[in-house]
């Protein structure tokens, strides 16, 4: 006969140990969610509210600006945002200050790795100190869902904590990924860590959106792990005294500027004046610059994200676009003519006068200023004069303007500033911040100045800005004749045409306007129609959906509205509320023939602009996508592009690339008003 037996020792030591157990998880909660993987947001701030720093720029002992950022290592490195140093970088009479959540002040800091030839806005710092609590760059890939912490200094409030969760994981237009998130972001934050359940530093905080509704973003780990690991070029991460730090930061922006402006800008500029002038390079796109009843389209880099409105005062308007970041801003003014005579007449004198830094006005309202007053160039622009010249013609062209000594610029016979008189070009140090430049044209037009400013934070990209200030100059209005054709303005591949098939009805019911595109690779429709109430909006975009699956005999790989749903997001489009998805789908007839379909949707107060595209896969598609440069390089390359491998999952790279590409294509879409559509 078996019987099981257990010692009376072993039955105490169990008892005892369930009993202090529980004592344990009854006193300290974390304990528990430690041992199952996952740390409470309390537990984390209690464990890694050590490895958070707080950095703050001062010149001549008035702040700048309070940033945030975090222990990496033991050896005292510290992650931060490249933006939150910036001016300590580029000023030479700035300094920092690094406080560590024990109260340690540092002024003596070493610079590693600040940036990149994309541009992240990352910066690796260095104190000595042994901190009791790093952070270093998480090893796990982040999840859409998963809950977040972010511990920072928001808008000076030492070392707050706020929770979230991520909400998306996303490529930036510059080429690094960044992670979206709902947690509470405020100037202050930037450069502090976005930590998991796992206690782990998932990303750097760099940016959040005013406008938006918890929308803050931080750029992921893996992007620190790179700079981390190697700079430039995979040179040896190394950290520097500042004084060389700085050489080395402006050396190598320089040397990034000059890679830009010959193989982007220059060639750009060239393209103007060839009979495919208006054509859009890699790497750029076309803005609209909207001036009160005048505007037109220039052609910008990828890394301009955004424009809107920026009106000063009465009579002067303005659209300003600006880079991810904002270190990059473009700025096209229309003014009244307040000079007298030419503007050629002022060769060599400034345009504007010296003008005190934006920080001035806060340090008068606290009553600092009067102490900083001998220190007032300090925080002052200091405006270069001007290079003025006429514009000349030649063989019945409106000409080639010298606009300095050094360069020649042709301006398009159809182009904004066709009829200009003069132009004059100038640039400005320590434009509205410290550290930062500006390059401006003032264009004499009539009675009107017209002014092409480029500002960045970095002033060894001023040839860069000076570059771009040519190309806005040469490239206005390129494409002004499209307006007369469509009332809405979006790029098309060559070889769509233009079909009336009787589909209006069954893809998108009752539009008001439509437009129906078709060739070997896909037929795309382009509709406006009624506006849609907020609470229908989901609603609306699923039933598109259905539709045009059922018009082209699809079967969707995924069932019922939930499943729709989650696969589509919300995003902005043409300045409006919208939503974009895809979805993988297959011929309900034949399996073995799979599509892409996809749809975007721009929710404006008085009707709504829906953009879809039905693609075969597994045919020979060329790179060619949306009217892409790509496609054109390579045809003028004699290369072959065509891919014929058969795709039927949402994971396949092909697949990938279609959505990307469809995603960054409906961004350019524009409505016209019907004043703009019939100029």
């Amino acid at each position: 006969m078996l019987t099981c037996f257990v010692p009376i020792q072993q039955v105490m030591s169990t008892v005892y140990f369930r009993l202090i157990l529980m004592g344990v998880l009854l006193v300290s909660p974390n304990l528990w969610a430690t041992t199952r993987g996952a740390l409470t947001p309390d537990g984390i701030f209690k464990r890694y509210k050590d490895a958070v720093v707080r950095i703050e720029v001062l010149l001549h002992g008035a702040s700048l600006g309070v940033g945030s950022g975090f222990f990496i290592s033991k050896t005292g490195e510290v992650a931060t945002s490249l933006h939150v140093v910036r001016p300590w970088l580029t000023h030479p009479e700035a300094e920092i200050r690094v406080r560590t959540a024990s109260g340690q002040l540092h002024r003596q800091v070493q610079v590693g790795n600040c940036g990149d030839s994309r541009g992240i806005d990352l910066c690796l710092l260095k104190i000595a100190t042994t901190p009791t609590a790093v952070l270093p760059p998480g090893a796990s890939k982040v999840t859409p869902g998963e809950s977040i912490v972010t511990i920072g200094h928001p808008r000076g409030l030492d070392f707050s904590i706020s929770t979230g969760i991520v909400s998306a994981v996303r490529e930036n237009p510059s080429g690094w990924n960044e992670v979206q998130v709902d947690a509470a972001i405020s100037p202050g934050n930037s450069g502090g860590p976005i930590i998991n359940s796992a206690g782990q530093a998932v990303g750097v905080v760099y940016q959040f959106e005013r406008d938006g509704q918890n929308l803050n973003f931080g750029i992921t780990s893996d992007e620190l792990k790179k700079l981390l690991s190697s700079g430039e070029d995979n040179s040896r991460n190394t950290y520097l005294k500042i004084t060389d730090a700085r050489r080395a930061f402006l050396d190598r922006g320089r040397r990034i500027s000059k890679r830009a402006i010959d193989k982007l800008i220059r060639p750009a500029i060239q393209s103007m004046n060839t009979a495919a002038g208006d054509a859009r390079p890699a790497g750029f796109k076309w803005m609209r610059a909207s001036l009160d009843d005048k505007s037109f389209l220039m052609l910008v880099p990828e890394v301009i994200q955004s424009c809107e409105r920026a009106d000063e005062g009465t009579g002067v308007s303005a659209t300003s676009c600006a880079s991810n970041g904002g270190d990059l801003i473009l700025t096209v003014q229309r003014r009244p003519r307040t000079l007298e005579g030419s503007m050629v007449t002022y060769r060599g004198r400034r345009l504007v006068v010296a003008r005190h830094l934006a920080v001035v006005d806060r340090l008068e309202s606290e009553g600092q200023w009067e102490k900083l007053k001998p220190y007032e160039r300090a925080f002052l622009s200091r405006p270069s004069q001007a290079k003025c010249q006429n514009f000349s013609k030649a063989n019945g062209q409106t000409g080639v303007v010298a606009a300095d000594e050094g360069s020649n610029l042709r301006l398009r016979n159809k182009g904004f500033f066709q009829n200009a008189t003069a132009v004059c070009r100038f640039e400005t140090e320590n434009d509205s911040e410290p550290g930062a430049t500006s390059f401006s044209q003032w264009i004499e037009y009539g009675n009107e100045f017209y002014g092409i400013n480029v500002w960045t934070a970095d002033p060894s990209r001023l040839p860069f800005a000076q570059s771009l200030a040519d190309l806005v100059l040469v490239s206005a209005g390129a494409q002004a004749d499209e307006a007369t054709v469509k009332p809405y303005r979006l790029s098309l591949r060559p070889g769509l045409r233009k079909r009336e098939t009787g589909v209006r009805g069954r893809w998108i019911p009752a539009a008001e306007h439509y437009d129906y595109f078709q060739d070997d690779i896909s037929s795309i429709a382009i509709a406006k129609t009624a506006a849609v109430m907020p609470s229908q909006m989901n609603r609306s975009f699923t039933d598109w959906v259905i539709a045009i699956a059922k018009a082209n005999g699809l079967r969707l790989t995924v069932t019922g509205s939930a499943g729709l749903e989650s696969t589509m997001s919300h995003s902005e489009v043409a300045g409006h509320n919208g939503r974009i998805g895809s979805w993988v789908a297959t011929s309900a007839t034949d399996r073995s023939k799979s599509f892409m379909i996809h749809l975007a949707a721009s929710y404006g107060s008085d009707s709504t602009w829906v953009i879809a595209e039905v693609e075969r896969l597994g045919t020979a598609v060329s790179d060619e996508r949306y009217g892409t440069a790509e496609g054109s390089a390579s045809r003028a390359a004699g290369r072959s592009t065509a891919s014929s491998r058969q795709v039927a999952t949402a994971s396949s790279p092909d697949v990938i690339k279609s959505l990307q590409n469809f995603r960054k294509w409906v961004q350019e879409f524009e409505p016209l008003s019907p004043s703009a559509s019939n100029r």
